[in-house]
């Protein structure tokens, strides 16, 4: 159930697969199949980052109770390699933020979702 949402202040070149890619990473760092995945990315919006307007994003992972705080430093540092090598965003413009949600919190096929 990962849902991947990326905001970045730049135009993103050949959007879809760059959003593929970025599901095929999640799929291996969570160790979740990419059919369970929604990826989502936002360009061009208007975003600030440490009072600047500089290339900068915001990525959010959000997952079905999988997260821990080791886990999430390799997360952050596989996320932040690939935004750097695909996207020319430097890793100190940005965050990525991790939420661990319960899955009776998430809704799926008209009921919860059970991980």
């Amino acid at each position: 159930m990962p849902i991947l949402e990326l905001v970045v202040n730049i135009e993103v070149p050949d959007h879809p697969e760059i959003s593929l890619e970025l599901t095929r990473l999640g799929a291996k760092l969570l160790n979740r199949p990419e059919t369970g995945f929604a990826t989502y990315i936002s360009t061009n919006k208007t975003l600030t980052f440490a009072g600047t307007s500089e290339p900068a994003y915001l990525l959010t992972a959000i997952v079905i109770e999988r997260l821990d705080t080791q886990a999430n430093i390799r997360y952050s540092s596989a996320f932040a390699e690939f935004l750097e090598s695909k996207l020319g965003l430097a890793n100190d413009r940005g965050y990525i933020i991790f939420q661990d949600v319960r899955s009776d919190h998430v809704g799926l096929q008209g009921t919860t979702y059970i991980s």
